[in-house]
């Protein structure tokens, strides 16, 4: 019986821990998307992270983590990492998306602030996606500085691959003075065989190149399409304001 209520336990304490990243994010999107004003502050934003690395830490002393992810064994991931400081842990984050609609929503793109080495293997990362992986990207952009960086990103992708991507493989959009610029970054797609993979920071976060805490959600289709369609419709507002 005790056994019963360890794995009850564990279940339901590995749900609330994906809802409140779940939540998190859908707090920062929902907003914008219903076109509501609402300032965010970074203490808010401060604020919140902390009370879910908190829920985190609790579970974390009490040797509920690892038993959530073993005994669970739940479909649903989510989690968060610290900055990818090496290529292993930016592969972990971005690679592998597979035969899919890849979407990108604000990225600052400040790679090359990371350092050439880190730089040459995100370049890596990129023309593996687009030679053996099936993948038609967008990329929507809220400045100009962001835009002309991941432009000459690809570029670099474009040689490393030997075929040209921008227009074809990829699309990149940028919203000329949008009524707002979004507090934060996603991206959205599927990894491996059809596995609903979204990654989320907010931009405060960003520190030489690469955010300081990453949050990921994996195997979540109900909430990877939420970010899809906040995604596209923003994507068809930028299309519209365009001159």
């Amino acid at each position: 019986m005790k056994k019963i209520r360890k794995e009850i336990l564990l279940i339901q304490s590995f749900y609330v821990l994906i809802a409140l990243f779940v939540a998190l994010i859908l707090w920062l999107v929902l907003p914008e998307a219903s076109q509501a004003s609402i300032n965010i502050h970074q203490w808010e934003l401060g604020g919140a992270i902390a009370g879910f690395a908190y829920v985190f830490f609790i579970l974390n002393r009490a040797g509920l983590i690892e038993d959530m992810i073993k005994d669970a064994k739940q479909k649903i991931k989510a989690g968060f990492k610290s900055e990818p400081n090496t290529s292993n842990e930016y592969n972990e984050l971005f690679d592998n998306f597979y035969k899919c609609d890849y979407f990108a929503f604000n990225p600052p793109f400040k790679i090359e602030d990371t350092g050439k080495r880190f730089y040459r293997e995100a370049v890596k990362t990129h023309a593996k996606r687009y030679r053996d992986g099936e993948v038609s990207s967008r990329y929507l952009f809220f400045t100009k500085s962001s835009y002309k960086r991941a432009l000459s990103f690809f570029q670099d992708v474009e040689k490393k691959l030997g075929k040209k991507l921008l227009d074809n493989d990829i699309t990149v959009k940028l919203w000329e003075n949008p009524p707002n610029v979004p507090g934060y970054t996603f991206f959205t797609g599927y990894k491996g065989e059809g596995n609903p993979y979204c990654i989320f920071y907010p931009t405060v976060s960003m520190k030489s190149g690469v955010p300081e805490l990453v949050i990921y959600v994996e195997g979540a289709k109900d909430f990877l399409s939420i970010l899809n369609k906040h995604f596209q419709e923003n994507w068809s507002l930028a299309h519209k304001k365009k001159t």
